[in-house]
């Protein structure tokens, strides 16, 4: 039987991570308070080399406590990529504040300077670097911009932990940076997310508000210890039993989703631009904690093994005609969560290899992502960042999870390549 590849659905989640929810699962009175927060905050502390380390139940959390604390005027605006997902200009929304777009270059995901100097105003105060699909920005561009406008800079490393620039790791830049723990992230814990940085002024506004935070409810936490098990059902059957769209895991999928036990990433209410109870900043529960130090001590082993599917991926596909590759020169430095790609017919693409049971990530096939983000409710303008809107067009993800072996990346190589010799006999005929 073929083994599915799957780019979502807990990726880093080995049988020992599954062992640990389990193990936990039965261990209520240790869920919300416990020594492995202090852990994991201090292991930030030296992996990072700052004084001042905060922790969150999602790195969205971390991200409107930061904005917070910084107390900029109410309205104030920050300068962000389009190409983006929503929960980051929802953050900046539920902080009082006001996310305007900027276009990103054509051959990367950094933003564009040119358009980042044309809408800066008075009112600007802040951009926030995203670092997408683990691949440093082009962090040196964007300082001098900041330092010429008198603007701080905000690191976005949900996607990017381990990665450097220059030397430096991803997060030690900014005003502050923040991290996420999320199920497709670089570690996970299903949820989760931390705040790091040197000022010494910020980290006490930050403490004032996290000392008035309170732990999430019992419920929210119990999912959180069930998606690794329930993922670990659905991927297994996940292309059992077909039936037109349908499958057997697809069906568990969604029957554990309509039943409230197993939630997207992104519920609806965001996509919306609504804040509901589940986003409001929270304190990182301590078995959340648990799970993100047993991650955080495989992320050297982790990364590695993405660079080197990724590096993979390039020397064969390169081969390829009509595909385009994003930031090759940051090959060494980025940890690649996801490999990059624009190609033609991405969606036929797409459809063709899940015929062959591999699922290609779709980040992002939207201007602001997922489908369904009213554009009109976060402050996005269609036309505003053309680059972008035309890259989701095209756009596709390759896996790099470091479950995958090099025979699965060998077989997802095998895809695409059959993919274009079909589409070029077509042609010629």
């Amino acid at each position: 039987m073929t083994k599915p590849i799957l780019i979502s659905l807990a990726p880093n989640n080995f049988w020992d991570d599954t062992l640990l929810a389990l193990l936990n699962f039965f261990c209520p009175f240790f869920w919300k308070k416990g020594k492995a927060i202090s852990c994991l905050e201090n292991q930030f502390k030296k992996l990072f080399a700052v004084p001042y380390i905060f922790s969150f139940h999602t790195g969205r959390a971390a991200l409107q406590v930061g904005l917070e604390a910084l107390k900029f005027p109410k309205g104030s605006e920050i300068l962000l990529q389009a190409f983006s997902c929503v929960v980051v200009s929802n953050s900046v929304r539920f902080a009082g504040l006001k996310p305007v777009f900027v276009d990103v270059k054509p051959h990367s995901f950094s933003l564009d300077p040119l358009d980042l100097e044309k809408k800066i105003t008075s009112k600007t105060k802040a951009i926030i670097l995203q670092n997408l699909f683990g691949i440093p920005d082009d962090i040196t561009e964007i300082q001098v911009v900041a330092k010429k406008h008198h603007l701080k800079i905000i690191e976005d490393g949900a996607q990017a932990l381990g990665a450097t620039y220059k030397g430096r790791k991803i997060g030690q830049f900014g005003e502050f940076a923040f991290f996420s723990f999320g199920s497709d992230k670089v570690i996970s814990s299903t949820n989760g997310g931390m705040l790091i940085t040197k000022n010494k002024n910020l980290a006490k506004e930050i403490k004032k508000i996290y000392q008035a935070i309170n732990f999430p409810d019992y419920w929210w936490i119990f999912k959180q210890l069930f998606y690794p098990l329930a993922c670990s059902l659905v991927v297994l059957t996940y292309f059992w039993l077909p039936v037109g769209k349908f499958s057997l895991g697809k069906v568990i999928l969604v029957g554990l989703q309509k039943l409230g036990l197993l939630e997207k990433q992104v519920k609806e209410n965001e996509k919306k631009g609504k804040p509901f109870k589940d986003y409001y900043p929270k304190k990182l529960p301590n078995v959340l904690a648990i799970l993100a130090l047993h991650q955080l001590k495989k992320i050297d082993k982790f990364n590695i093994k993405r660079r080197k599917i990724a590096q993979y991926y390039f020397r064969q596909l390169k081969k390829i005609k009509g595909l385009q590759f994003f930031n090759l020169n940051k090959l060494k430095k980025g940890i690649y969560l996801r490999f990059p790609l624009k190609v033609v017919h991405a969606q036929e693409l797409r459809n063709f290899c899940q015929k062959r049971k591999i699922i290609l990530g779709t980040w992002y096939d939207k201007v602001i992502a997922p489908r369904g983000t009213s554009l009109k409710k976060i402050g996005y303008k269609l036309g505003s960042c053309p680059v972008a809107e035309k890259l989701i067009k095209d756009i596709i993800n390759l896996p790099t999870f470091p479950k995958m072996s090099m025979k699965d990346a060998r077989r997802v190589v095998s895809c695409l390549e059959e993919f274009y010799e079909n589409r070029n006999r077509r042609n010629q005929k």
